[in-house]
């Protein structure tokens, strides 16, 4: 398979899987078939773009990197209809551009431990990672008439923990290695060209990893509780017509 940053969890391999057989032009019918084809499309060029230069661009498709950020830049009705339902996502005819900017947060932060739990070992186990944009939380909204448009300014938004009452925050810290309650703050930077009005709506990216903590002890190992952890890694602008 190839793997693909679009999402840190998905590989495009899995698209792959339902072309596998004509079993699948018979199950889902030419027209669906047709359709997942070229969502797979979609999504390999932007996995085969990321894997090449600092910036490339194939049919509407931009990627490139600055610095931490990775940026995808998606133009065009049919590469966005792919895009989204490749992601899960219902088209909307007026979105007209999308702009996704991931920033590389791997590196673990130095956490300072509480001396509650500095002297046990506690470890993450069944973690189940997924990427996603929170529509829920619109970042920034503007109306913007036709001509050049950009767009600089700098968003904050905390990253939330919810867990069994037995899990902290600072057991969680010690188990991932990074914060889970701090304030992302990075800089949203967006620029486009349009010959009609826009609507530009900014939504936080989010990649929520759930699981559960272990206090591993060389006896035995005692479960602790559960938890979910929303991070947020970077920003989605979308660009609607009107």
């Amino acid at each position: 398979g190839v793997g693909c940053m679009l999402h840190p969890e998905y590989m495009c391999y899995q698209s792959f899987y339902v072309l596998s057989s004509q079993n699948d032009l018979r199950r889902y019918g030419k027209a669906a078939y047709c359709r997942c084809s070229a969502s797979v499309l979609t999504l390999l060029s932007i996995c085969i773009l990321l894997a090449s230069a600092d910036s490339s661009m194939v049919d509407g498709i931009n990627v490139r990197r600055d610095g931490s950020a990775t940026i995808i830049t998606i133009s065009g009705e049919e590469n966005i209809r792919n895009y989204l339902e490749s992601i899960g996502e219902e088209y909307d005819p007026d979105l007209v551009l999308v702009q996704r900017t991931l920033y590389d947060v791997s590196a673990p932060r130095n956490n300072e431990a509480s001396p509650n739990v500095i002297f046990r070992e506690y470890v993450a186990r069944n973690t189940t990672i997924k990427t996603f944009t929170d529509f829920s939380n619109v970042i920034a909204e503007y109306r913007r008439p036709a001509g050049n448009i950009e767009l600089n300014e700098v968003a904050s938004v905390k990253n939330t923990l919810s867990a069994s009452s037995s899990v902290t925050a600072d057991i969680v810290e010690i188990a991932l290695g990074f914060s889970v309650e701090e304030y992302f703050e990075w800089s949203i930077k967006w620029e486009g060209s349009f010959s009609y009005p826009v609507r530009l709506k900014v939504y936080p990216v989010i990649e929520q990893t759930s699981g559960e903590i272990w206090d591993d002890d060389p006896n035995k190992d005692d479960y602790i509780g559960s938890f979910t952890v929303d991070r947020v890694i970077g920003d989605d602008v979308r660009a609607y017509r009107g």
